[in-house]
């Protein structure tokens, strides 16, 4: 498969793949290239490259395997944005394709298939298209017919030999097995499942699949003043673990605040907040000298990255020689570093964890780390130590009357909650000093009970 990507594939654009883009291509191309690591789970940070990645993929089945591929996204809309401007015009340009669809055409007196973004064939190899999210106005005619599927209409009727997730930790509830299931009539000795995505939160799908894996695969480097070896992971070589304390004296280490902001990573400059992100680097996890990119170059290339285990310490080149040669399937993860990537820049992306309004955001798709700002860790100690006091003496503070609604098919579970907010400038020191109480918390019956609870608090 890399060789092939190398000598044949050519992007939408017309250059072929850049395998010197990023240090960790050509072992990322083996993983995915290779059929005996039958479930394969990627965790990646945004415009990393796999996008790019699985559509060579799907080049290399179709025209040289010439097997059946089925290519799965979140949303419907996404399919346009892929099939045509990017699928279609590298396919364009790549000659074994093209070699095909010219013998095809000779032969029955027709180009292949474009069925609207949803098929596209090679020499009568198929390409299926689906989307697993279900339109809102189709989802509301659907169940009205008494259509209760859960999924996307596109996973119903196509066959395929491999599978391709592209977002798969924002699909539909159970989209995903069916997907699989499109592959029950293979009968090739294993079915490659190809799995990538943006982690959402910790309990997330792609999260979930990467700490039950026995074979987390992350790109390791060779610290130059310890000598030792460590993955190249956001947290850790390039956010830094603070201890914190909570209110029942139980020390908890946190790499992010309560508003989703980092605490602390790797700077030379300590003395101001803009001095350290500005000296903002990648470092050693045991010693904490600089990370550089020197060490962070491929071995091939005279660095010290490879991919390994974290689990099992195996490289993934060995266990990949492994599985070929003794025919064994395995089930792996593997994550994409965004730190590996020479145009990564380390104040840049701290800039954009300290001072963005989505700070949560930033980590997921900058990062590609799975995160969420917690938001169920209240012990019921706390709660009950809560109940009954009085709100505090607050000089200038502002109130503000929120409510939640909990929707039920037979009734709303409603809180209205006041907000005592104290006065300052630094809005999230004031959300901090916050003080909340709960006016009510009851049972809703009707929409027109939930206008009415609002009414009754006035809520703003």
């Amino acid at each position: 498969f890399v060789k092939w990507v190398k000598k044949y594939y050519r992007r939408w654009q017309g250059d072929p793949l850049d395998f010197e883009r990023d240090p960790f291509v050509e072992e990322m191309m083996l993983a995915i290239g290779n059929p005996w690591f039958n479930d394969l789970t990627c965790e990646k940070a945004a415009q990393v490259g796999w996008t790019e990645y699985i559509i060579a993929y799907m080049a290399f089945c179709s025209s040289t395997i010439k097997i059946p591929v089925g290519f799965g996204v979140e949303r419907a809309a996404k399919l346009g944005d892929i099939v045509g401007p990017r699928v279609q015009r590298a396919f364009d340009n790549i000659s074994p394709i093209q070699q095909i669809r010219q013998a095809t055409q000779k032969q029955t007196g027709r180009k292949d298939i474009d069925a609207k973004t949803r098929v596209l064939t090679v020499g009568a190899v198929p390409i299926t298209f689906f989307y697993t999210g279900i339109e809102t106005t189709k989802k509301k005619k659907d169940a009205a017919a008494g259509d209760q599927r859960e999924v996307s209409s596109t996973l119903a009727s196509f066959v395929a030999n491999t599978v391709i997730g592209d977002e798969y930790d924002a699909w539909a509830k159970g989209a995903q097995q069916t997907a699989i299931e499109r592959t029950s009539s293979s009968t090739l000795p294993t079915i490659p499942l190809r799995w990538g995505s943006t982690p959402g939160g910790e309990t997330g799908l792609v999260a979930s699949a990467v700490k039950k894996s026995k074979y987390l695969f992350e790109w390791q480097v060779k610290c130059s003043k310890c000598e030792k070896f460590q993955p190249l992971y956001p947290l850790g070589s390039l956010l830094l673990p603070v201890m914190v304390v909570d209110e029942e004296g139980q020390e908890d280490e946190r790499y992010i605040d309560e508003t989703g902001r980092a605490l602390k990573w790797f700077c030379h400059d300590d003395s101001s907040l803009e001095a350290r992100i500005k000296t903002a680097y990648i470092g050693c996890r045991h010693c904490g000298a600089e990370i550089r990119q020197k060490e962070i170059q491929a071995i091939a290339k005279g660095g010290t990255g490879h991919y390994r285990c974290s689990n099992t310490q195996v490289k993934l080149t060995d266990l990949h020689d492994q599985s070929v040669k003794t025919k064994t399937p395995y089930a792996i993860a593997i994550r994409m570093p965004r730190l590996a990537s020479p145009r990564f820049i380390a104040s840049a992306r701290i800039r954009a964890c300290v001072e963005s309004d989505n700070p949560i955001d930033a980590l997921q798709q900058g990062l590609g780390l799975s995160v969420s700002i917690a938001g169920g860790g209240i012990s019921p100690k706390r709660l009950m130590d809560c109940v009954g006091l009085p709100v505090p003496k607050m000089e200038g503070a502002e109130t503000l009357t929120v409510m939640g609604v909990d929707q039920g098919q037979r009734q709303h579970w409603g809180i209205v909650v006041k907000w005592h907010i104290p006065e300052g400038k630094d809005r999230k020191e004031r959300w901090r000093n916050a003080f909340k109480e709960i006016i009510t918390y009851r049972k809703i019956y009707r929409f027109e009970g939930i206008v009415a609870l609002a009414k009754e608090f006035d809520v703003d």
